[in-house]
């Protein structure tokens, strides 16, 4: 089964201007992990697209589940229950977790928060050391599975 992907990469505004073939590297290798995560079910993915959306510091690193900032994230939401929407955002210094996943059943009745929300870190290549080889959003995504 194919799943598709839409990848929705939350900037600082000054950041928009400056090239993002790194941001694209990150993005790839994140996604060759998961496929090689999951093919042994058959499932795969392959990127649709990725949009970037400049916003303010407070919003980049203000994401939690379930507040207004996570609602503005999913308000960039695209696709239906064969997309995956994943969010990169900056670390928010307040919480615990790198980031956070709903659970795919749960698409039908509350479809504008599907998806993964990720610390950009984690991805391949990302600055947390250790925590930066792609298999953590692997491990939010499988328990919706």
């Amino acid at each position: 089964m194919l799943k598709f992907i839409v990848v929705n990469v939350l900037l600082a505004t000054s950041a928009l201007a400056t090239p993002l073939t790194t941001v694209d590297a990150m993005i790839t290798q994140q996604i060759n992990v998961m496929n090689a995560s999951f093919q042994q079910i058959c499932l795969s993915f392959a990127v649709t697209s990725v949009r970037r959306f400049g916003v303010p510091c407070n919003v980049l690193h203000g994401a939690a589940h379930g507040n207004e900032v996570e609602q503005q994230l999913k308000s960039y939401h695209q696709g239906d229950a064969k997309t995956l929407n994943i969010y990169t955002v900056g670390l928010n210094f307040n919480l615990d977790y790198l980031g956070w996943s709903s659970y795919p059943w749960n698409y039908h009745d509350n479809p504008i928060n599907d998806g993964l929300v990720l610390d950009y870190d984690t991805l391949p290549g990302g600055a947390y050391k250790h925590m930066n080889t792609g298999k953590e959003s692997r491990q939010l995504y499988i328990y919706g599975l």
